[in-house]
């Protein structure tokens, strides 16, 4: 009898071998998924397309569905859905002391946002700069600064300058980095202002943003440039400088948006060339397909 005891125990003890090693591998696969968001968010989605999510503990499915989202979000794809992210949101919201808190705060509020529910994205965007200030995560508080700062652009646009300037200097100070980044930041200071009516600051960071664009050689960045100055001029109620900006916008164009060809379509109207707005209206329309949609950053 003595002699089955020892094989009883080791079939006791493997399945908490067995759910010890697979935690570790999991573990390992979030953090490989982790590191690759920002510089291959395609393969990151790839990685965590191979984790079976049904065999993840609360904890580790939170984790999935928040990383999963990220790269989905990495990957251009709009974050439109709850359907993962929700998962995420309800385990987190209770627990700021959590690394991931905060990140789970932004891409909800980005969530809310794309679904028209403002108050709630502003909530949680709010705390997404607390707690990541707090914990020095400067990353999120820069995105979540813009972002908030978007949301108010209308609302309150005075408020809106403050984020996006606050954004811009965390990005300066921290990463400074990228060029598709400080163009856009700037840019978003510069539609905060013309939104606030301070034309003459708002001319000053639209310019800038255009200068270096024009450095960068990125043929995207430069046609939104151009888009930002086509939206100064429309504020102003200039509408033939706003027709000659969104032409250059959209001929500089690599890749040819909605939002392009509709913001184009309204300057033609604004100038009163209304033929000309109805003629791309019906060529959008005809070939929309071969349209794409305007690429995010971050």
């Amino acid at each position: 009898m003595k002699r089955f005891i020892p094989l009883f125990l080791a079939l006791l003890v493997l399945p908490f071998i067995w759910s010890s090693c697979s935690s570790r591998k999991t573990t390992t696969r979030f953090q490989q998924a982790y590191g690759l968001l920002n510089s291959a968010p395609d393969s990151a989605l790839s990685l965590l397309g191979e984790i079976d999510k049904f065999s993840l503990s609360e904890k580790d499915l939170a984790v999935y569905s928040l990383l999963y989202t990220i790269a989905q979000d990495k990957n251009g794809l709009d974050v439109d859905s709850d359907s993962l992210l929700g998962i995420a949101y309800s385990y987190f919201k209770g627990r700021e002391q959590d690394s991931l808190y905060a990140k789970c705060q932004y891409y909800m509020g980005k969530y809310y946002l794309l679904n028209d529910s403002t108050r709630m994205a502003e909530e949680c965007l709010t705390q997404a700069i607390r707690v990541s200030k707090e914990k020095g995560d400067y990353y999120t508080t820069y995105l979540a600064l813009d972002r908030l700062s978007k949301s108010l652009n209308r609302s309150n646009p005075k408020m809106a300058v403050r984020y996006a300037k606050e954004a811009y200097q965390i990005y300066q100070d921290k990463f400074s980095n990228n060029f598709s980044n400080q163009v856009f930041l700037l840019m978003s200071i510069g539609n905060s202002l013309t939104l606030a009516n301070e034309m003459d600051s708002a001319h000053v960071y639209l310019r800038k943003a255009l200068h270096l664009a024009e450095e960068s050689k990125n043929e995207e960045l430069i046609s939104g440039a151009y888009q930002s100055f086509s939206g100064f001029m429309q504020e102003q109620e200039k509408n033939d400088s706003a027709l000659f900006f969104a032409k250059i916008a959209w001929e500089r164009a690599p890749k040819k948006s909605i939002s392009l060809a509709s913001n184009l379509a309204y300057a033609y109207l604004m100038a009163d060339s209304v033929s000309q707005s109805m003629e791309l209206l019906t060529q959008l329309c005809q070939a929309k397909s071969s349209i794409t949609r305007q690429t995010a950053y971050k």
